[in-house]
């Protein structure tokens, strides 16, 4: 699949505080992640660790916990990762929360429920092209 970017914000439930950041779309990457310094400066908190597969097949133990995260003027409450270096990845449970799937084509994000069978894109974008 060829990878992009979707430039969406991460916050705190608790303060509304935000930060917007650009992220690479990966359906591989099971939650999605982020720096753990940008998730510590909005006051976010690991309430837990997982380990994770990283894309090189390595193993990797993350703390992990909750966010806001906003694409396109959308915000849902979704895991996120806290990862030790600057990378922020969109991962696919994020997509499902959102109900979205990317579209290597367009690059772009589009509704689930818009989905084609086969036929190629919608006529529209929904979630920004990049």
């Amino acid at each position: 699949m060829r990878l992009f970017r979707q430039t969406l914000k991460v916050g705190n439930p608790q303060t509304n505080d935000f930060a917007e950041i650009d992220a690479m779309v990966d359906t591989e990457a099971t939650d999605s992640m982020f720096p753990q310094s940008l998730l510590n400066s909005l006051g976010l908190q690991p309430i837990t660790a997982y380990t994770y597969q990283l894309a090189d097949g390595s193993l990797a133990e993350l703390p992990y916990g909750m966010a806001l995260i906003e694409i396109k003027g959308e915000t849902r409450h979704c895991p996120v990762a806290f990862r030790p270096d600057n990378d922020a990845l969109l991962g696919a449970t994020t997509l499902a929360i959102f109900k979205l799937m990317p579209d290597p084509n367009t690059m772009a994000l589009w509704p689930a429920s818009h989905s084609p069978l086969g036929g190629g894109a919608p006529p529209w974008p929904v979630v920004g092209t990049q």
